[in-house]
């Protein structure tokens, strides 16, 4: 007890003065070695980017200046061209095989990054080529214009039924479809996520679940004439109607990779997870004529790292679904 009465005595007798002083001392000392590391920083920043900038206009320059001649140049300059060649290959366009044109079929458990991974994709879609996507979940939460005072999102939610009517007649059990209206220009992408409640094989009998497969065997069957590059069919099991997943091109198998690293923990100080990036293990697949089935060949095993900004995504975006749904009333008191 001495000792911490001791202790008191002594943080008493400190005035206000004093700690100003001394705090007054270390703030500017910490404010200078802030600026020698920011002009450091600052200096590296600079030295970096105007590297990137001066490759990145000579490369351009270079590619103005031989496109009269490109047949001649690719060829006289073999092999010393392969370093240009492979920032071709890096940055003009999408080559990985997830931006391929088709349709591809995700699989992940609930959770499991599929929703994720199509909005980082349709993302990359959009930076990189400027065409948006229709999406048929509200997985993305809108943006505010400061400017015009109005909310705005960058891919256009559809329901597949929007596009696609379906003739039904009691007395012709046929279904005919008609497409009420085209796809815009400017979208050349499709997301049909929860695929499993839209298309369940066991009901596959029923009227509903048949306008809304010939709706979408007519879409896949014209995407190309409707200028719509690639289709993302995400579910949550692997096994859909036989006839839909042969026209699958291929089929991602997807864990998402949540973590918190030590430089979140540090500007955050919160120990939430956040999406680094996925495992994916992408198939092609092929129809056996003999067996007459669908087989799957791993084609490409890979690891995408996030580069969309999730704060725009919504992980519940189902949940308006069940939000105008009454509560259920549990009565504790048993008489």
């Amino acid at each position: 007890m001495g000792v911490i009465r001791a202790i008191e005595k002594m943080i008493s007798s400190i005035t206000d003065s004093s700690i100003l002083k001394y705090s007054d001392k270390i703030t500017n000392k910490l404010s200078d070695l802030d600026f020698k590391q920011l002009n450091k920083d600052s200096l590296s920043e600079r030295s970096v980017k105007g590297y990137v900038d001066f490759m990145s206009n000579f490369l351009n320059d270079y590619t103005d200046l031989i496109e009269p001649y490109a047949d001649l140049a690719r060829k006289s300059t073999f092999p010393l061209s392969y370093p240009y060649f492979k920032w071709l290959k890096a940055f003009k366009g999408l080559n990985n095989v997830l931006f391929h044109e088709g349709v591809h079929f995700f699989i992940a458990l609930q959770g499991g990054g599929k929703s994720t991974l199509a909005f980082d994709l349709i993302s990359e879609i959009l930076r990189t080529t400027g065409k948006s996507s229709y999406i048929n979940a509200n997985f993305e939460k809108p943006r505010y214009d400061s400017i015009s005072k109005k909310h705005y999102v960058y891919f256009q939610f559809f329901e597949l039924l929007e596009f696609f009517d379906m003739t039904v007649k009691d007395d012709d059990p046929s279904i005919k479809v008609s497409q009420k209206k085209k796809f815009n220009r400017h979208f050349d992408t499709i997301v049909l996520d929860e695929w499993l409640t839209e298309m369940n094989h066991r009901l596959n009998k029923t009227k509903d679940y048949n306008n809304i497969f010939m709706a979408l065997i007519t879409m896949i069957a014209h995407m190309r004439h409707q200028k719509m590059k690639r289709i993302y069919v995400l579910s949550q099991i692997d096994n859909t109607d036989t006839q839909l997943f042969s026209m699958f091109k291929y089929v991602h198998e997807i864990e998402i990779d949540l973590d918190v690293t030590y430089l979140d923990w540090i500007k955050t100080g919160m120990m939430t997870r956040h999406i680094k990036g996925w495992w994916i293990w992408t198939y092609g697949v092929k129809r056996n004529r003999k067996k007459q089935a669908t087989e799957k060949t791993l084609i490409k095993k890979q690891y995408r790292h996030a580069t969309a900004d999730f704060t725009y995504f919504d992980t519940l975006s189902q949940a308006e679904k069940y939000a105008i749904l009454a509560e259920d009333k549990i009565n504790f008191i048993r008489e």
